[in-house]
């Protein structure tokens, strides 16, 4: 409960699986208190900004309640979704990027191993996310736990050329593990995040060459949006690693993207068949 309630990354220090369910949680949380209103419960106006409110308790700032109250001015007129970045890949958005610095390098079948080393700049305080401690997150103990591990991750690109839900199911898999030995971080203090999710990643090659890949910004990001049919197909992905029906996902697609008020019904709907 206190993760949830947090949305902290504790989680981090013995690979808990709870963060899987942290944003389902969230949502949860609201759809509960909406139906509260709906039953006539009232709560207090200032919850965040009053004197026994969540900034006076917890945030220890002066100066939130009214950065809090600047950020309500275009509420119900800007939408915020339009600017969020989807994620392509089942793991840490931090590590997408490299991903696809990885992909760049053009390896092909067993090309990984003309790699002596790859060396991931990781951007000043994402580290503690997916690279500290550096030994456990080369030797995950669960292929879960290695959606946080930069090593892992880019080891997995690397050799299997794909990054999947599936690869992360199970037990962390050896010949991935053995790879992710080679792999290296340094710090990168001036790439531009939180602004930017960027990746530069130095290959060297087993001839002695080297070779410099830069990603500016994660794929999915406001610099690079997708377009509707890229979101949708993740849409149709996501149902059928869930099992469902290629009807329900049309009967959804139809009613939230081709029509004039999306229907939440059919959302609902389908969440109870999944």
């Amino acid at each position: 409960p206190g993760r949830f309630a947090w949305g902290n990354f504790t989680f981090l220090a013995s690979g808990a699986t709870s963060k899987a369910a942290q944003a389902g949680s969230a949502a949860q949380a609201a759809v509960s208190a909406v139906r509260l209103v709906g039953g006539g419960v009232t709560g207090a106006r200032t919850v965040f900004e009053g004197e026994r409110g969540f900034f006076g308790l917890y945030a220890r700032d002066a100066a939130a309640a009214e950065r809090f109250q600047s950020s309500l001015e275009d509420l119900g007129t800007r939408w915020y979704l339009a600017e969020a970045a989807f994620k392509g890949l089942p793991c840490c958005h931090f590590l997408h990027p490299f991903v696809e610095a990885v992909a760049e390098l053009n390896l092909g079948p067993g090309g990984h191993e003309r790699l002596q080393r790859l060396t991931c700049h990781v951007p000043t305080r994402q580290e503690h996310v997916i690279a500290v401690p550096w030994e456990r997150k080369q030797s995950p103990e669960r292929a879960d736990e290695a959606r946080w591990s930069l090593p892992y991750v880019v080891a997995l690109q690397a050799v299997r050329g794909q990054v999947d839900l599936d690869d992360f199911v199970g037990e962390p898999d050896p010949e991935v593990v053995r790879f992710a030995q080679r792999v290296t971080w340094e710090p990168w203090p001036d790439s531009g995040y939180p602004a930017r999710f960027p990746a530069k990643l130095e290959a060297a090659w087993d001839d002695g060459s080297r070779q410099l890949v830069r990603i500016p910004d994660v794929d999915g990001n406001g610099s690079r949006p997708w377009d509707a049919t890229r979101v949708i197909a993740k849409f149709r992905d996501n149902c059928a690693a869930a099992g469902v029906d290629p009807a329900s996902m049309d009967s959804v697609t139809e009613a939230i993207v081709n029509a004039a008020q999306p229907d939440l019904a059919a959302v609902r709907r389908l969440a109870g068949r999944a």
